[in-house]
C-alpha cells in the first residue's frame, strides 16, 4: 500500500510538473532546456520526493542551503522548487514569496492554450472529487 501510495505521489508531482508553472518559449525565464526540468523530476521515480534536497543543496519548502531534507521537502511544491534549482544549474529559484504560488505565478504565464504545454513545463493542476473540498 505504501509503495502505491508513493508511485501515486511522484505521479501527481509529475503531473504538476507537466501540467504549476507555465514557461512557454516566448516567455522562458530561464536560459536552458526546459526539458531538463522533466528529466531530473523523472530521475526521482520509486524515490522520496525529499531526496531531491541532498542534490540540490537546497531546502525546496525554506529555501535554506542544506542538504538535510527540512519539512515538508518531500510534498510536491518543495519537489518542483528544487528541480527546478537543480535543472537550472543552480540560476532559478521559484520558491518563497507571498502566498503559496507567487514564485510560481512570477515566473510564468497564464495557460492559453494547454496544447501548447511542452515537456518540462510545470503547472498547477487540481482535481475535485464530489464531495471533497481539498481541506479548504
Amino acid at each position: 500500500m505504501g509503495s502505491f501510495v508513493l508511485r501515486r505521489s511522484l505521479v501527481l508531482c509529475f503531473a504538476l510538473l507537466g501540467l504549476l508553472f507555465l514557461v512557454p518559449p516566448a516567455f522562458a525565464v530561464g536560459a536552458y532546456d526546459n526539458a531538463l526540468i522533466a528529466d531530473k523530476a523523472l530521475s526521482y521515480v520509486g524515490q522520496w520526493g525529499g531526496n531531491a534536497t541532498r542534490e540540490a543543496g537546497r531546502s525546496g519548502t525554506t529555501g535554506a542551503y542544506t542538504t538535510t531534507p527540512q519539512t515538508y521537502d518531500g510534498q510536491c511544491r518543495a519537489f518542483v522548487n528544487e528541480i527546478v534549482w537543480i535543472a537550472s544549474g543552480h540560476t532559478q529559484w521559484v520558491g518563497g514569496g507571498n502566498g503559496a504560488f507567487a514564485a510560481f505565478l512570477a515566473n510564468g504565464t497564464a495557460i492559453g492554450d494547454i496544447n501548447q504545454l511542452v515537456k518540462g513545463d510545470v503547472v498547477q493542476f487540481e482535481v475535485k472529487r464530489a464531495g471533497f473540498d481539498g481541506g479548504r
